[in-house]
């Protein structure tokens, strides 16, 4: 998780993050960002805790692109609205789905390290 708030803070560039937590488990978001992550990213970017309304948020036209776990149904409904995938697989179907909408051209999978750790300078957008 923090790799990828490292990335998106270097990113520079906007970004709604929607983020989930395992069921049962007492994270608090505050705690699981970088020290001052909120502040740095300011009005840039927008950290929704559990739920957001992905579909309507893909159907906009100002967004550029969706960083997704590659779980079947946000695979189609980014597929449905045009929007380009940064895959980052994690379980389950998850890999394969994300090779297939790689291969059709419609995302880029992001790269991990020996270890299989997500590195923040792949996730620079």
């Amino acid at each position: 998780m923090e790799e990828i708030a490292h990335g998106l803070e270097l990113s520079k560039v906007d970004f709604i993050w929607i983020v989930r937590f395992p069921v049962g488990e007492k994270i608090k978001l505050g705690k699981a960002l970088p020290e001052g992550f909120l502040e740095r990213v300011g009005e840039r970017g927008i950290v929704v805790e559990d739920w957001a309304p992905q579909a309507k948020i893909l159907r906009h036209s100002s967004i550029g692109g969706f960083v997704s776990h590659c779980g079947w149904s946000s695979v189609i409904e980014s597929i449905k609205f045009g929007v380009p995938i940064i895959a980052i697989p994690m379980q389950f179907e998850q890999p394969l789905n994300a090779r297939v909408v790689e291969e059709v051209g419609v995302a880029m999978e992001v790269k991990r390290d020996r270890d299989g750790k997500l590195e923040r300078v792949e996730l620079q957008l």
